[in-house]
This record gives C-alpha cells, sequence and structure tokens, in this order.
C-alpha cells in the first residue's frame, strides 16, 4: 500500500473508447469526487483527480463498497491492469478532504 493511502478496490473493466476504468470497491471502502485516486500498474502507481464518477451510467458524488463505479483515466489499456489494485489518498489530520 503507498504511504498515507487506503485501499478501496480493484480495477474491474476498462472502456477504450471512453478511456473510463470501472473499479470495484470493497466493502466499507468509499470514493469521493475531489479525492486522489492511485491505481497499480504493471511497473508503477498512477495518481490522479477524481473528477467525475459514474454509477449505473448517471453521475455520483461518491460511491459505496459492493459498487462498480466508472472513473475516466487518462491511461490507455495497455497500461491497465485487470484486478490492479485501487487506493485513495488519506489526507493529514486536520486537512480538509
Amino acid at each position: 500500500v503507498p504511504p498515507r493511502c487506503r485501499k478501496v478496490g480493484s480495477v474491474y473493466h476498462y472502456y477504450d473508447k471512453s478511456q473510463v476504468v470501472s473499479i470495484a470497491l470493497d466493502p466499507n471502502s468509499v470514493v469521493h469526487v475531489g479525492d486522489t485516486l492511485i491505481l497499480r500498474l504493471r511497473d508503477r502507481y498512477h495518481l490522479q483527480s477524481v473528477d467525475s464518477m459514474q454509477l449505473n451510467r448517471a453521475a455520483v458524488l461518491e460511491a459505496h463498497g459492493g459498487e462498480h463505479v466508472g472513473i475516466q483515466t487518462s491511461l490507455r489499456r495497455g497500461e491497465i491492469c485487470l484486478g490492479g489494485l485501487a487506493f485513495v489518498q488519506e489526507g493529514m489530520a486536520g486537512e480538509p478532504r
């Protein structure tokens, strides 16, 4: 696990045309728009802001454990690892999210 991060799920699917990664969220996990998402790739980590999310093709501000959420990314299919772990960066104590 990268420092100051918590595991939230794993990569379930990648949609080429829209460059969207679907993440299967672990039980008790929550992801919010504005979070920093970290994806484990083959040889590195990829950090990006969660600017928007979709659940069943509808925009949402947060997603919860057990759901599959779609997040747009700049990554290409060859960089994505299906089953790769997804993390969210945690803020320092007292920092606003």
